[in-house]
């Protein structure tokens, strides 16, 4: 278990609980050459982090480019004269980031081409966004999505329902009259065929597909484009030139025979095809190749049919339906799914099965079919590596060394991060800390010679110690925190022998280890290194003032009166922070160390100082 102990890395605790950073998914940077150019303007110039670094993201979804934020920066107004009111439009959605030139007159660019006026560009990792002709922005993406299943795709809320939607149109009438003569077919069963489509469909456990039916009249085909569908799918029979339409109420048994012109006609009163939301029409029925000329002009993108000079057997329809319909749930294109029900047809165990596949044809002949119909709504999982940090991250890790300058909160970082593990139950044998530069130091006055040697042995005498507290507990899992290794990492080699031979002593043990710095990581075991960077100017200045206001001394003007450029009237908008941004104790002494900002904060406040003085007395200025 952990002991309370005073130790130096306890003032970490301070600064990091004021701290909620949010690595945003998306960075715009400002291209070095760029703040080289602003660096000599104004004061906020080059640390106006708003303008240096745009983070996007969940929490701040859109940001627009003004002629207002940089005449307030910069006083040479020849580079703002080229600037619009509102001059181009960034903004994160579902996860990308996109980019829209709002300016007609403007010279926006992405990767060195013109943006046009309205439409939005999608930003990727790396990109270049030049505006201006003088301001280039850099895209740096720092997000991952990580799942080891299979997700879906598809919005509910996005999606309309005719868009999913199957119609099938079903028409056998008993006797069919002609202009010359009544027909009498053979009587068809649609049983099969509709038992087939619903088993493709179910195959593929798609949430927003829905399948209607209906008998084949003029009626219902207008009452179908209406309402709106997908896919058109018509079974029964007909002749060359024509199909078989069902009677109407008065005269159920008596169909009607309907050539093009008439399907063209009753097509040409329905609403728009864009409105209708049809794109495929599959055309079950004997020479009904002769029959999708309408079809096509009404704007359907892909039409199944049956060669005009061909009449198919009964058994094709239900395999073909099948495979088609399996196919085009699970975001197949339109060429893949015919090729794929086709190949089913002609594999099928019957005589003449390749002969009957030769029959149906996709039409246009030449028309586009790699589209998908639909998108999938299972698709695999994808990996993007996490940019910010290492792409592969052992499972089996017995060590972890977090590595950074000093104050950036290692110690901190490493120690509340076992606490909580162990409070989650992962270390059950507890865990242990030693304080190694605790032991360094007093070293150093007793024995500067053989420092090496004697801090070894006293981290190995507490090591002895916890293992014969935790004997009595079997071999449950445990973790050692040896932190502010600095003394034993002087010595490469023998440090990383020290490490692996505590490891291989003790095969239920982990150590997280905290140094400044670990060039040589040790063998026989797997490590894995995090290196802790320090804080950005914002975040540094924003921990600064808010510690200041928690010990009751907030930030103000007098504070900062020797800050280069820094006019109390003339910025008496600018918040604090900023203008703490461009003072010199900012880059000098603080450098983003959240220990440092701890250090300074406390001696401003014990001494009731201000900024510019305690700067002034750290240089030893008169």
């Amino acid at each position: 278990m952990f002991t309370p102990v005073s130790v130096r890395s306890d003032e970490l605790s301070e600064a990091l609980h004021e701290m909620d950073v949010h690595v945003p998914p998306f960075v715009l940077a400002m291209d070095r050459k760029t703040r080289s150019c602003l660096k000599r303007h104004e004061l906020a110039a080059l640390e106006h982090e708003d303008v240096l670094a745009i983070g996007l993201g969940p929490e701040r979804p859109t940001y627009v480019f003004k002629r207002e934020q940089f005449k307030a920066i910069l006083k040479e107004r020849e580079l703002t004269m080229s600037m619009s009111k509102d001059h181009c439009e960034v903004h994160y959605r579902h996860g990308r980031l996109y980019a829209m030139n709002l300016s007609a007159t403007s010279t926006t660019q992405l990767n060195r081409q013109h943006m046009h006026v309205g439409e939005s560009y999608e930003l990727l990792n790396g990109s270049e966004l030049c505006m201006f002709g003088w301001l280039h922005y850099v895209v740096q993406a720092t997000c991952y999505e990580q799942d080891n299943g299979r997700r879906r795709s598809l919005e509910l809320a996005a999606t309309m329902v005719h868009s999913h939607l199957i119609h099938v149109l079903f028409m056998n009438p008993l006797v069919t009259r002609t202009p010359t003569s009544i027909y009498h077919a053979e009587r068809l069963s649609f049983k099969d065929e509709f038992n087939a489509i619903t088993a493709g469909l179910a195959a593929t456990e798609h949430p927003l597909l829905a399948l209607k039916t209906s008998y084949a009249t003029f009626f219902a085909l207008h009452k179908l484009l209406i309402d709106g569908c997908r896919v058109l799918h018509i079974a029964g029979h007909g002749l060359p030139g024509s199909f078989f339409f069902e009677g109407d109420a008065s005269q159920p048994l008596l169909g009607t025979a309907v050539d093009a012109a008439a399907l063209e006609r009753c097509l040409r009163l329905a609403p728009p095809q864009p409105t209708v939301g049809l794109s495929l029409v599959v055309l079950l029925v004997c020479y009904s190749e002769s029959m999708a000329a309408p079809f096509l002009a009404y704007g359907a993108s892909h039409v199944v049919a049956v060669a005009s000079a061909c009449r198919l057997k009964d058994w094709v329809a239900p395999v073909f339906a099948q495979r088609l319909y399996a196919e085009l749930a699970t975001g197949a294109s339109m060429q893949a799914a015919f090729d794929a029900a086709i190949a089913s047809v002609r594999s099928h165990d019957v005589t003449g099965s390749g002969l009957e596949s030769d029959k149906l044809v996709l039409l246009p002949h030449k028309g586009n079919h790699r589209a998908a119909l639909r998108p999938a709504h299972l698709t695999p999982a994808k990996l993007t590596t996490y940019l910010a940090r290492p792409p592969h991250h052992p499972f089996f890790t017995r060590c972890v060394v977090v590595t950074g300058p000093a104050g950036v909160g290692k110690s901190h970082l490493a120690r509340v991060t076992c606490e909580d593990l162990q409070l989650r139950g992962y270390f059950d044998g507890g865990a242990h800390l030693i304080y190694v530069h605790a032991i360094a130091d007093a070293v150093d006055a007793a024995a500067p010679d053989a420092r090496y040697e004697a801090v070894q042995a006293e981290v190995s005498a507490r090591l002895k110690a916890f293992a014969g507290l935790t004997r009595d507990r079997g071999t449950q899992p445990s973790v050692v925190l040896l932190d502010g290794c600095d003394a034993l990492a002087a010595r490469p080699t023998n440090f990383a022998a020290f490490l692996d031979s505590v490891l291989s002593s003790h095969v239920d043990w982990k150590l997280v280890v905290t140094v400044t710095a670990f060039e040589a990581p040790p063998v026989g075991f797997s490590v894995q290194s995090y290196e802790l960077r320090p804080l950005g100017y914002e975040a540094t200045c924003r921990l600064f003032c808010a510690l200041l206001a928690r010990a009751k001394c907030p930030l103000a003007a007098y504070h900062l009166l020797q800050t280069p450029g820094f006019d109390p009237q003339v910025h008496a908008d600018v918040e604090l922070w900023r203008v703490l941004a461009v003072h010199p104790i900012t880059r000098h002494v603080l450098r983003g160390l959240p220990g440092t900002v701890v250090r300074v904060v406390n001696e401003i406040v014990a001494a009731k100082s201000t900024v510019d003085a305690w700067y002034a007395a750290y240089i030893g200025a008169p």
